[in-house]
């Protein structure tokens, strides 16, 4: 009898040991999070190029800006965006990533590539690159222009509407337009859905010689791209055969 108060003891500190143990390993800190230089692909060029993919998808605006922030601290003289999708964004999202990349470093080549299509505010991103290229079957679309709202009767403040007759949403996509005139005739334009034929025609996307050299220059490869699943016929823009497509315009200062 003496001894089995001592066992039982001797059980009950081998199961408060495995309870401590378990607890210790739920409040265990959890393994660092990766750094957003994980996004980045380095080039082994004397000036290194970077390549980084923009998940538009994100909600968090904050881990977006920061991937760019990062990318342009990187050091990289030529700087790829991919812009993954669904290709929407909060007009006022769209306007803070439009400044940080209006913004970047003097000096930086940016090249954007977009793997989705675009919608409005998403659009900017495409076209603040100093080159860009598109998906060959995607497209972007501009909605229609917001109705004129209401401005404000006071003799010297012009740009102040009345808030009752506009939404913030219209407000911030007026902005986008009033930005897209760089790049696009916007009142021709809007309530349209643009295909590759018609972005080549607005001199917005580089020729395919220019598409080949900087999928070399970026992924590190010689072979030319896949051929797409519907074969560009002789007549396409998009055919050997037919007239270098149009080089990106310079944009307007």
């Amino acid at each position: 009898m003496s001894y089995r108060p001592r066992y039982c003891f001797l059980n009950m500190n081998t199961r408060f040991n495995r309870i401590i143990q378990s607890i210790a390993g739920k409040l265990r800190p959890p393994a660092p999070a990766q750094t957003l230089q994980a996004e980045f692909d380095f080039g082994q060029s004397p000036h290194p190029s970077a390549t980084v993919r923009l998940n538009l998808a994100t909600k968090n605006i904050s881990h977006l800006l920061d991937t760019i922030t990062a990318a342009f601290a990187s050091g990289a003289r030529e700087l790829r965006l991919e812009l993954l999708g669904p290709g929407f964004l909060l007009h006022d999202h769209a306007l803070m990533l439009f400044d940080e990349l209006l913004n970047r470093p003097e000096g930086m080549k940016l090249h954007v590539h977009s793997r989705t299509s675009l919608s409005d505010g998403a659009i900017l991103l495409w076209l603040v690159g100093d080159t860009r290229s598109i998906r060959w079957d995607a497209w972007i679309q501009l909605s229609s222009t917001p109705p004129l709202p209401d401005l404000v009767d006071d003799g010297g403040c012009s740009d102040a509407v009345q808030v009752a007759g506009e939404e913030p949403s219209h407000t911030d996509l007026r902005t986008i337009m009033n930005y897209m005139e760089e790049w696009l005739p916007v009142s021709e334009v809007a309530g349209l859905r643009l295909f590759n034929q018609d972005l080549e025609e607005l001199g917005l996307l580089e020729d395919d010689a220019s598409c080949r050299q900087l999928d070399a220059l970026f992924e590190g490869s010689t072979e030319p791209p896949k051929t797409p699943l519907t074969a560009p016929t002789p007549d396409s823009p998009c055919s050997p055969q037919a007239p270098a497509c149009k080089t990106s315009r310079d944009r307007a200062r």
